[in-house]
């Protein structure tokens, strides 16, 4: 035991404004004195996440005098979760790296610890604005990531950093995919309403304007975006099932709400680009599966695409993966033999009814003819 250790917990219970809080100092005492350091954990997490901490400074005073007489006895984990709880409340930037780095090459020995301090760390650049530094975190910590079996609340933390990160570089393919990753490590309650609208807005966004991701069917089916639902943002929705399913006319009219946001206003050519390619997709699906034969004229007039930019707009989905097939120059036309599975809405999947429907009819046609014709080979 350490008696210096022991005096300052003592003098904090009695220095304590209420009985109740000098209670919490007295049990820490307690389990130190015990030597009970897994339930000392808990109670000094516990304790240093309430409301009673106002300020750094007192938190501070904790780690020094108390945290780190303690830190060789406790799991690393739950060193760098306690150290945790001390640095966000500090102002001083800078400080909170240097105490981090020092955490840090106390727990090298355990790979979920040192990601977890390094995403903290990251997380510290990220607020100074210092993405170069920021950067080299993520790269350093993907690696070790990949040895953690499972998933665990680190990743959590980590996809949170590499979205934000993402959002900062105006890389949208990046966010969209680390935020999802993020949502795919937490339940939704764990975090607030407000931040779960801000969340679907930026998902949405960075799906519309992400040059090669053309599947929403992952986060059209994502809980997160009922956020949205009955708010002024629902219009949002609406545009990605807009682009689901390549309708223009629809486009035009939401113009009025995707006007007035910056990053789509300012990527309007970029989205009509995308929504015709979407719109192709959405074309070759209307056709039967054993004919999905286009014209030139045909693709124009659903993409709303210059009749002399349509064989490159037809070479882009292939390019993307959303189709195969060929081009016929001579017969201006273009023939699919195979669509990107995606996720349909209700008036989609009651077309797709339609033509099972159909082709099951064809099917029952083709048996009843050979019936009638070779009974001696049915028989």
């Amino acid at each position: 035991m350490n008696t210096n250790t022991i005096n300052f917990l003592e003098k904090k219970r009695l220095n304590c404004p209420n009985s109740e809080t000098a209670n919490v100092w007295q049990s820490l005492q307690d389990l130190y004195v015990k030597r009970l350091w897994h339930q000392l954990t808990l109670e000094l997490s516990s304790f240093l996440n309430s409301d009673y901490f106002n300020s750094g400074d007192e938190l501070l005073e904790i780690y020094q005098q108390f945290i780190s007489d303690i830190e060789l006895r406790i799991s690393p984990l739950s060193l760098v979760e306690i150290s945790l709880c001390i640095v966000k409340r500090i102002e001083d930037v800078a400080y909170s790296i240097h105490l981090l780095e020092g955490i840090l090459e106390k727990v090298t020995k355990d790979v979920e610890s040192v990601v977890l301090c390094k995403t903290a760390i990251g997380r510290a650049y990220l607020a100074q604005n210092d993405l170069q530094s920021v950067k080299k975190i993520i790269d350093e910590t993907t690696a070790l990531l990949n040895e953690i079996e499972g998933i665990t609340p680190v990743h959590a933390q980590f996809y949170d950093l590499c979205s934000r990160y993402c959002k900062l570089q105006g890389d949208f393919s990046g966010y969209f995919a680390d935020a999802l990753r993020f949502l795919g490590c937490i339940d939704l309650n764990e975090i607030s309403l407000s931040e779960q609208q801000e969340r679907a807005r930026d998902l949405s966004i960075s799906a519309l304007l992400a040059k090669n991701l053309f599947n929403l069917g992952e986060l059209l089916v994502h809980p997160i975006l009922k956020s949205l639902r009955t708010t002024n943002d629902e219009w949002i929705i609406q545009m990605l099932l807009v682009f689901n399913k390549g309708d223009h006319v629809s486009f035009e009219n939401l113009k009025s709400y995707w006007k007035e946001q910056t990053e789509l206003a300012a990527n309007e050519d970029s989205l009509r680009q995308k929504l015709a390619l979407f719109g192709l997709v959405e074309l070759t699906f209307h056709k039967p599966a054993n004919y999905r034969v286009l014209s030139f004229k045909e693709i124009s007039h659903f993409t709303k695409t210059p009749l002399d930019s349509v064989e490159m707009l037809v070479m882009k989905a292939f390019a993307h993966g959303l189709l195969e097939g060929k081009i016929n120059q001579v017969l201006e036309r273009a023939e699919m033999t195979w669509v990107q599975p995606r996720v349909l809405d209700l008036s989609q999947l009651m077309e797709l009814k339609e033509q099972i429907t159909s082709w099951s009819a064809k099917v029952r046609k083709t048996i009843s003819n050979i019936k009638e014709k070779s009974p001696e080979i049915v028989g």
